[in-house]
């Protein structure tokens, strides 16, 4: 069980298209030109509402772009410190890789035949204080998060680690939680009021999960 406090989050975007420094899929000409830039631009558009998110501060969120070039993480540490930098990952199963997810890139549509787990750390060792997997396994599924991909990339990396990708009832948040997820990540659940957040945090602290913003 995590000794700090847990956040929700739900998957929304509130940034104009041309400045999301999300590049999660295929990144835009600019960005792979002058990364720093582009993000620093964005950065006066986070601004999340309580609804959006329970984080304190804005993030980058990043994906695509720091695989194919990894020293950008470098630099956007320097340039924005390291707990406003997530990676994310994409990841899904290959028994013929040594942890068995493979990484996926450019909106998880292209396998790269790079093992998730050694990607994460090489990530971790740029000092970022954040991954996000998500599975394409579990995405979108509502059947729970993937619980194995979430303990692997705890126990490889000091990040913190969120859990995206499957959330379909309260139990699969709580699960996340013991799996080692210290951020919790869901999308229509929330927009479709399947689960309310006031109902989620609740059921977590009754589970005796300090959640942050509980009330």
């Amino acid at each position: 069980m995590p000794t700090r406090e847990t956040a929700i989050l739900t998957a929304v975007s509130r940034l104009p298209p041309a400045l999301f420094p999300n590049y999660y899929s295929s990144p835009p000409a600019h960005a792979l030109k002058n990364p720093i830039q582009s993000a620093r631009a964005a950065l006066p558009y986070l601004n999340p509402s309580p609804s959006f998110s329970v984080a304190t501060h804005p993030s980058i969120i990043v994906s695509t772009l720091t695989f194919r070039k990894p020293d950008v993480i470098r630099e956007m540490v320097k340039e924005f410190g390291a707990d406003r930098i997530t990676v994310a990952i994409d990841a899904a199963v290959n028994n013929t890789l040594p942890s068995g997810y493979e990484v996926y890139i450019d909106g998880g549509r292209t396998a790269t035949g790079a093992d998730a787990i050694e990607w994460a750390r090489k990530v971790d060792g740029y000092g970022v204080a954040t991954i996000l997997p998500t599975s394409k396994t579990t995405d979108g599924v509502k059947s729970g998060y993937d619980l194995p991909l979430i303990r692997k990339i705890k126990a490889a990396t000091a990040a913190e680690v969120v859990a995206s990708g499957g959330a379909g009832k309260l139990e699969h948040f709580y699960d996340a939680v013991e799996a080692g997820a210290t951020i919790l990540l869901a999308a229509s659940v929330f927009h479709f009021n399947i689960i309310s957040i006031p109902d989620l945090k609740a059921y977590l602290k009754d589970r005796g999960v300090q959640v942050l913003n509980p009330s």
